[in-house]
């Protein structure tokens, strides 16, 4: 800086597109302070797609930086994880961290990161990104008495007993802030920590749109594609769909009366699903996005389109980044994840409603 200041130096933790989303977006807003980029926990013949992205275009990190190896299990893991807390050890002492943040602080990796980070300045803060539906429904898994005792230990025993396995994501004792789309609705676990109430900025908004577009325009998708969608439904993990009973007719159906209103109709698929159109959508008159699109690239462009869905991030994200945009959640179940998903949804300002309720709301719109 000309004035002779140093910048504070921001560190974003990346592991899933979610965090990647978060990091451009507070790297943007937050230009005065430096921001560097670490995704960390990625499988080593299969990264995040937006490492390989970031190298040929213009963006707010000054370092970018990956570790990899996920896919390694056993001694082979605790080896190259050995190998990568000196590298990360290395990346700390060269500079003084104000804030690590972390979307997924189940991570060894991030946890040691964080550590070290306040280790060398005490200052330094652990700040939890929201990872969407868990940081306000909680993750069930964390309780499991695998993860919760036998896992944990293992890790313990193996790095150190600074591990904290967390009882829902964002509750370990290295986290000391909580950026959140939805504070207020945060789950009982996460009460006691202190949270930040992060505000959509515009102009970094516009900033990762100019990098959404080069992301779209790789994966052969066009802006105006988008922008063409009257309707666009987001769809689960398969695993997940798979088990609730009457999920493909819904979906059918729910298609068939769009395709009668002469909506143009988008599908998004999880990204596990690859290039399979597993509910055959597109014999029902269905542009299906991309699987590997995320959902976080397209956000930027969807205007005057009403977004779908069921119990994903998604449809909190479409809400939170566009207070304009229609969202609805569709409602196939009454089991208890379902009515806590839909209880969520409506302190959100989230319409809840089956797929009939709503081929009924879009028939009356459009009369």
């Amino acid at each position: 800086m000309g004035d002779g200041m140093t910048k504070k130096v921001d560190v974003y933790l990346v592991s899933s597109t979610l965090h990647f989303f978060w990091a451009l977006l507070f790297a943007y807003t937050h230009k005065e302070r430096e921001s560097q980029l670490v995704f960390i926990d990625q499988e080593t013949d299969n990264p995040l797609s937006f490492y390989a992205m970031i190298c040929d275009v213009s963006t707010p990190f000054t370092k970018v930086s990956i570790l990899l190896g996920r896919e390694l299990k056993g001694w082979k893991q605790f080896k190259h994880r050995k190998a990568q807390f000196v590298t990360i050890q290395n990346i700390i002492r060269s500079q003084t961290i104000a804030r690590v943040f972390l979307g997924n602080d189940r991570s060894v990796l991030g946890q040691f990161f964080i550590k070290e980070a306040k280790i060398h300045n005490r200052a330094c803060l652990g700040c939890y990104l929201d990872d969407g539906v868990f940081s306000y429904l909680g993750r069930e898994a964390s309780k499991k008495r695998a993860e919760r005792y036998i896992d944990a230990m293992l890790k313990k025993m193996s790095y150190g007993f600074w591990f904290d396995p967390p009882l829902t994501i964002g509750a370990s004792r290295w986290i000391d802030e909580l950026w959140l789309m939805y504070p207020e609705q945060r789950c009982a676990l996460l009460q006691k920590t202190k949270a930040i109430h992060f505000l959509p900025n515009k102009h970094a908004l516009m900033s990762v749109g100019s990098f959404a577009k080069k992301i779209l325009k790789a994966q052969n998708v066009s802006v105006q594609q988008i922008d063409a969608l009257d309707v666009l439904i987001t769809l689960p993990n398969p695993i997940i769909f798979s088990k609730i009973p009457g999920y493909h007719h819904a979906i059918e159906k729910l298609l068939l009366r769009l395709k009668q209103q002469k909506l143009t109709v988008g599908v998004k698929y999880h990204p596990i699903t690859g290039n399979k159109d597993v509910l055959n959508v597109q014999k029902m008159g269905a542009f299906v996005l991309p699987s590997q699109v995320s959902f976080e690239m397209i956000l930027p462009f969807l205007r005057q389109c009403l977004v779908i869905g069921d119990m994903s991030t998604t449809i909190l994200l479409a809400r939170f980044m566009n207070k304009d945009t229609k969202v609805v959640m569709m409602k196939l179940g009454e089991d208890r994840y379902s009515q806590q998903m839909a209880e969520l949804c409506q302190n959100v300002s989230i319409e809840v409603a089956t797929p009939d309720k709503i081929v009924q709301k879009i028939q009356i719109e459009e009369a």
